[in-house]
């Protein structure tokens, strides 16, 4: 019998994207200065282009790349520094201007990865990400490496060198055979080109992550790409397979993952803008004691919009005294407060609405949060032009309860009590 002449293909090379050259879009290593003047700054820029340099070269011809004496200078340089991490950090890097041709590679991508963890305590996000960037070159079949620099590339708002190191990870992943940083690097793709309004592709890799995670039994990874399916479909208003996609999500997870609460809370939110503040309410009151405090503003202020639309007047104060406490410069405060403007109309408190709403606007134009200072500027107007609606004579007019069928509800109704059940269970999260 003749073989199918497709069983005589050769086995398929996979290619290795090649390393994108820069991590923040300008002249290599520049914004550290910004970020560090003086001193400190200087060395960690000629640290920074000492290991990029010495990662460009192939290792054969390494072996007098950097003059001697170099290293004894820049040592008694890092010695002087006042931060012992730092220092400690640093110290890691020396050795490839010692002997560039014997040093560990894994031991110079350490002490990158060090620095750009000091970097981030001292909010420089700039040279933390270069230094994550430089961690991944130094070890460049690093599957894990590429990964990290990705996600920081990606935080930075820097998707098309994102998209670079994630397809890089990608590829080390597969070769490597480590199937979660493969199956994570699909999820972070999916993030970037979601982020660039590319869906269909976005959808694709979050496709590709869960049948990954599920053939690999990753289970956190399978609730990572669901979850991402969830947001994606509520986004295109196909509400009925987001729902579907919620619950699988709280599936994969499971009882008290550290995940979860993230989850719910986007399902409560996807419940509220949906007109169905009953299903949202017991969700958020579970979520919000277990969100880390940095997410928590949000969650609190929608946890009081949907206690409003409830009739729930103690519980949305309770919210408003929490987000209106806050700093001004607080992350998220504008946001937080719009949502309660929101629910000082749905119960009537037409004084209350309009405070809120103007202080609302001063933080949001002093922070440039242009979003949340149109729809307040929007709602403002509205109120100037019918009083009415200031006074609660009638419900916010975008927001309308959704007419689902019952085994909608249903399923609806189960996922609610699922994810309240799997609450209970969690700590509260660093997420």
């Amino acid at each position: 019998m003749t073989k199918d002449p497709e069983s005589f293909r050769p086995p398929r090379r996979w290619r290795t994207p090649p390393a994108p050259l820069q991590g923040s879009g300008e002249l290599e290593g520049i914004s550290i200065l910004r970020e560090f003047p003086g001193d400190t700054g200087g060395l960690l820029w000629q640290s920074l282009r000492a290991v990029t340099l010495w990662a460009g070269i192939p290792p054969a011809r390494r072996a007098r790349l950097f003059n001697p004496g170099v290293a004894e200078l820049r040592g008694q340089e890092v010695e002087q520094l006042p931060f012992p991490e730092l220092r400690e950090a640093l110290r890691g890097v020396l050795g490839l201007l010692r002997e560039p041709d014997t040093v560990d590679a894994g031991v110079v991508s350490a002490a990158c990865v060090a620095v750009a963890r000091w970097a981030a305590g001292r909010a420089a996000p700039t040279t933390e990400m270069d230094f994550l960037t430089a961690a991944a070159l130094a070890s460049p079949s690093d599957p894990a490496l590429a990964l990290t620099a990705a996600r920081g590339l990606r935080d930075r708002g820097l998707y098309v060198h994102a998209e670079g190191w994630y397809q890089r990870s990608v590829a080390l992943a597969r070769r490597a055979e480590e199937w979660e940083p493969y199956a994570r690097a699909y999820v972070g793709l999916g993030k970037t080109w979601s982020a660039q309004g590319r869906l269909l592709q976005a959808r694709r890799s979050f496709d590709k992550a869960f049948r990954a995670a599920r053939r690999h039994g990753i289970g956190e990874v399978q609730g990572m790409a669901l979850h991402d399916l969830f947001a994606l479909d509520a986004q295109l208003g196909d509400h009925a397979s987001a729902l579907r996609m919620a619950a699988a999500a709280t599936r994969a997870y499971g009882p008290g993952h550290r995940l979860l609460p993230a989850l719910a809370h986007d399902v409560a939110r996807f419940w509220l803008e949906r007109g169905e503040p009953g299903l949202a309410l017991p969700v958020l009151q579970a979520v919000v004691p277990r969100l880390h405090p940095a997410r928590r503003p949000v969650a609190v202020g929608n946890l009081g919009l949907a206690a409003a639309r409830e009739g729930m007047p103690e519980t949305f104060w309770e919210a408003w005294r929490e987000v209106t406490a806050l700093p001004d410069d607080a992350p998220d405060k504008a946001e937080s407060l719009a949502l309660l403007a929101r629910g000082a109309l749905a119960l009537d408190l037409a004084e209350c609405a309009e405070e809120t709403i103007r202080r609302t606007r001063e933080i949001a134009g002093a922070r440039g949060e242009l979003g949340v200072l149109k729809e307040m500027d929007e709602l403002h107007h509205t109120l100037e032009a019918d009083p009415a609606t200031a006074r609660g004579r009638h419900p916010e007019p975008e927001v309308t309860a959704a007419k689902v069928p019952a085994e909608a509800e249903q399923a609806a109704a189960r996922l609610r009590t699922r994810l309240v059940a799997f609450l209970a269970a969690s700590a509260p999260t660093d997420m």
